[in-house]
């Protein structure tokens, strides 16, 4: 039975700011989730993993795997970052084992809308854009409904600098 949806945006005032929302996601991630990152080039996707993984406990130094395809860190569980920008077709990005590489941990996944139907209809969506300043993101948020109810709960605690409407 899937689960209801929801969505949640925030506004992110900083690179840290954006680190900081990867780190509060990151206590919310169990093994086999997926998290579907999308947005610009420079958009903050891997900043928002260099949250999750610093959230792990994983002392690596996080960049994004444009050109490696995978990454994967062990801290007190296991997360696979990948970067689909550089493959072109459905058939190269199904011979990553991505549901394989789920069932050892959690899956972050640059460029993530390349999935087309290989994206799970349970995973959390998360969109990064620029917004009005040149630190400015935009971050949406959108998957099951219990998980956007945490993250509303973590985060919205959290006053953000340049969104003084934010609750």
């Amino acid at each position: 039975m899937e689960k209801p949806f929801a969505k949640l945006l925030l506004t992110s005032c900083s690179p840290e700011e954006t680190e900081n929302i990867g780190t509060a996601l990151a206590r919310a991630l169990r093994p086999g989730d997926w998290l579907l990152l999308a947005g610009e080039l420079g958009a903050g996707k891997t900043v928002l993993v260099r949250g999750l993984v610093r959230a792990l406990e994983c002392p690596d130094r996080v960049t994004s795997p444009t050109f490696c395809l995978i990454q994967s860190y062990e801290g007190s569980q296991v997360l696979h970052h990948l970067d689909l920008y550089r493959l072109e077709s459905l058939p190269e990005i199904a011979d990553l084992g991505l549901e394989e590489l789920a069932e050892e941990g959690v899956l972050a996944i640059e460029w993530a809308e390349k999935l087309g139907p290989l994206a799970p209809e349970q995973a959390l969506r998360v969109g990064l854009a620029y917004g009005e300043s040149p630190d400015e993101r935009l971050v949406s948020f959108e998957g099951p409904e219990d998980f956007i109810e945490y993250l509303q709960a973590t985060l919205g605690g959290q006053r953000l600098a340049c969104d003084p409407d934010y609750r």
